[in-house]
């Protein structure tokens, strides 16, 4: 299981430099021929300078976006072939609101929480942290200034419960299920620019490591506002 791990953790990192190689060479040679076009294009003609001004923002964008699949595909090639030990949840929970607690009095939430003793998972070294790190961060970045931030870590049968509620903004019900893709868009919204894409982005990496470590995760709109995320673990 060990070696599966590892041999997994070096193709994904394999695949992560190919095709990053692959998308940036075309990149490359497009910025190289608006540079070529303008040039040769006098500074007077503001059509065609704005268009090579778009054109080249946009591959600067493209560019970014490569770079940040690449590190993701990288970190997650380690934290497959990291070791696994066991792990408590609820230490886990109690580490990362010590480490967020500046941003939490920043925009003076109030946190309540409920942590059942100590609630053990398999999970590599960091991995148990990040994947908390990041549905508390995503739950204080969508919760507004004075609000409740609930959290919950209990036992369900074989499972470990992590279970984060915030009082932000809910996910329309037309999209819901598109939640944990990188981008989706309604017909006549902007790609980047919705609140929705937003969380989709932050839920998406937290999504992926829930389903590294054999768990699920699920993103629910709470009746009295707000969002209700939870994971399940395996228990260890």
């Amino acid at each position: 299981m060990i070696v599966e791990r590892n041999n997994i953790g070096l193709q994904i990192n394999r695949a992560a430099g190919d095709n990053a190689h692959a998308l940036k060479s075309p990149l490359a040679v497009a910025k190289i021929a608006i540079r070529r076009i303008r040039s040769q294009t006098p500074s007077s003609t503001l059509t065609i300078n704005a268009a090579l001004d778009a054109a080249e923002e946009s591959i600067e964008r493209m560019s970014d976006v490569i770079e940040a699949a690449q590190i993701l595909d990288e970190e997650t090639a380690a934290l497959i072939a990291a070791p696994r030990c066991r792990l408590s949840v609820t230490a886990a929970v109690v580490d990362v609101l010590h480490q967020q607690h500046p941003l939490l009095a920043a925009k003076r939430l109030e946190v309540t929480h409920e942590l059942r003793g100590e609630v053990p998972v398999y999970a590599g070294e960091g991995m148990l942290e990040m994947l908390v790190w990041d549905l508390l961060r995503n739950a204080v970045a969508a919760a507004p200034d004075e609000s409740i931030l609930s959290i919950f870590v209990e036992r369900d049968d074989h499972w470990a419960v992590l279970r984060v509620e915030d009082e932000g903004p809910w996910i329309a019900a037309d999209a819901l299920e598109f939640t944990f893709e990188r981008e989706y868009v309604r017909n006549g919204e902007s790609r980047t620019r919705t609140p929705e894409n937003a969380v989709r982005r932050r839920y998406f990496i937290a999504k992926r490591n829930t389903d590294l470590l054999g768990g699920y995760l699920t993103i629910v709109n709470r009746v009295a506002g707000g969002l209700s995320v939870v994971v399940r673990l395996p228990l260890g």
